[in-house]
């Protein structure tokens, strides 16, 4: 008796630690999201322009790091929040995940042919006691005896529920792994998408505009020297030696962000920088 305590008590420790588990995945997964977002500097995302590209990608990523985190969740808390196991979901159907290897063990069910006859003969003990109880009282050696068959097969009804529900809450916890595994990787990936596209470097930032929604263009003259000629000549498909005409769309520390607007030539956008040349406004 004393081992088969201890070994009640390992089973319900063992069952508790999956579900702690569970528990505590979820909570770090959100914490190290949440330290993530915090050491990143999100200073910049109000310059994204809507409908630019670091726009949309920090769309997608947004929205693929809430769909990794909600798998994640939902896989977790269907293993936190496994259904109670009990003597009568055991006799239905289907029979729980897990739960077919401990009702396949005929030690476990002690000579029993099924779960189904031990719930007959659990009912008809409990019963008989009930009777015996109201017949002859409850201190009656019929009621003694009632009551030690009745408590004979519960401790049998007892250990094959425990057993089986650790057994129903270990497979849960194999199957939830692969989605908790895939969602953590998916929203790892969407923060890194998002975080990309909300802190462009400065000398990007004039390149995050789309070509459609160019903002307080100006006027200005590009004189290349012989490196950005050599740069700049297949693209432009024209002469590049002289003094071209161009629109500056914006001056970062990188360079002078520019399309070239030359007429004869084909219209590129470049950003300048003193390596190629020098832009000067009209």
């Amino acid at each position: 008796m004393a081992d088969d305590a201890a070994n009640d008590n390992g089973l319900k420790a063992a069952s508790d630690r999956i579900r702690e588990t569970a528990k505590w995945l979820t909570v770090t997964l959100g914490a190290v999201g949440a330290l993530l977002l915090a050491g990143t500097q999100l200073s910049n995302i109000g310059e994204i322009e809507v409908g630019s590209q670091r726009f949309f990608v920090a769309m997608i990523g947004g929205g693929v790091a809430a769909a990794g985190t909600i798998a994640v969740l939902i896989a977790s808390v269907l293993v936190a929040t496994t259904p109670v196991m009990s003597l009568t979901r055991l006799t239905s159907t289907p029979i729980p995940d897990g739960a077919e290897n401990a009702l396949g063990d005929q030690y476990l069910r002690m000579g029993y042919a099924d779960v189904s006859a031990l719930a007959e003969d659990y009912a008809q003990a409990l019963e008989a006691r009930k009777a015996a109880i109201e017949q002859h009282g409850a201190l009656a050696p019929e009621s003694k005896a009632a009551h030690a068959r009745a408590a004979t097969i519960d401790g049998i009804v007892t250990r094959l529920v425990l057993v089986s529900s650790h057994m129903n809450l270990a497979r849960r916890w194999r199957n939830a792994m692969w989605p908790i595994c895939i969602g953590a990787i998916v929203a790892g990936v969407g923060v890194v998408l998002f975080v990309w596209a909300a802190n462009p470097p400065d000398d990007a930032k004039a390149s995050t505009n789309s070509p459609g929604m160019l903002k307080n263009a100006k006027a200005a003259v590009l004189v290349l020297n012989e490196t950005g000629q050599n740069a700049l000549q297949e693209a432009a498909e024209c002469d590049v030696d002289g003094r071209l005409q161009v629109l500056i769309l914006e001056a970062t520390s990188g360079g002078v962000d520019v399309v070239i607007i030359e007429p004869g030539c084909k219209t590129v956008r470049a950003v300048i920088t003193d390596a190629w040349g020098s832009v000067k406004e009209d």
